[in-house]
């Protein structure tokens, strides 16, 4: 009597590894700052001034008919006036504009991508013979 018995024995590893990674970013400042300040200061002064002065007088004689007879008269005045005028004129102005623009942008990305792969395979056979 024969008894006969194999063995096969067989192993495969395999093993895969991948990993990826992007990270991107994108930032943006801006500021602007604007003042701006006016001044405007006006003065007018005017005036006008005006005299006037008047003298008058009169005299006159006389005779009245064949008589003696006689008329006298005498006769003054005088006036004046005066006018004075004056204005004065002030203004002034001022103004003040400020501005302020702040921007920022900020822009972030990340990705990761990882993969893995493992893989094991075993054959076992076995084989053996008696008599």
């Amino acid at each position: 009597m024969i008894d006969w018995d194999r063995q096969e024995a067989a192993a495969r590893t395999e093993r895969l590894e991948e990993e990826e990674q992007l990270a991107a970013m994108v930032s943006r400042d801006r500021d602007i700052s604007e003042i701006v300040r006016s001044t405007l200061t006006e003065s007018v002064r005017g005036g006008s001034e005006a005299s006037t002065w008047s003298v008058g007088g009169g005299f006159g004689l006389g005779f009245i008919g064949t008589g003696f007879a006689g008329l006298l008269g005498v006769a003054g005045g005088g006036g004046g006036a005066s006018s004075s005028a004056w204005q004065n004129y002030s203004r002034g102005l001022a103004a003040n504009s400020l501005q302020q623009l702040r921007d920022r942008t900020m822009q972030s990305a990340s990705a990761v991508r990882s993969q893995r792969s493992t893989v094991v395979q075993t054959v076992r056979q076995g084989q053996s013979k008696r008599v």
